[in-house]
């Protein structure tokens, strides 16, 4: 019943600003993550099937960490150190909009939008 109860909780909130990106995803991380821009050397927003990712939830696929709840679109943060961070969204256009306005300059969007 508790594991019911645990899928029905999950929830992932994405805040973009100037500085980085916030994630939390619920009820794996009790506090929002930060992610600072300047530890990133790509960001791409592309549609990718989730099933290539091993389907929703929390997954762990080599050197990539990926966060889904839903949907086809993931926002695929790549560290300077090559590592990937993969970010489920339902709501691609907004995180579109939300990325060009906060994005720094010399960090361009590789978008399927």
């Amino acid at each position: 019943m508790a594991l019911i109860g645990m899928f029905l909780y999950l929830r992932l909130d994405t805040d973009v600003n100037g500085t980085g990106i916030l994630i939390q995803y619920r009820p794996f991380h009790m506090k929002p993550r930060f992610i600072d821009w300047k530890d990133v050397k790509s960001i791409e927003l592309k549609r990718i099937s989730p099933w290539k990712l091993g389907g929703w939830g929390l997954r762990f696929s080599g050197t990539s960490i990926v966060y889904s709840v839903g949907g086809n679109t993931y926002l695929k943060l790549t560290y300077s150190r090559g590592r990937a961070l993969l970010i489920g969204t339902q709501r691609p256009k907004e995180l579109q909009e939300a990325l060009k306005k906060c994005l720094p300059p010399g960090k361009p969007l590789d978008s399927d939008y």
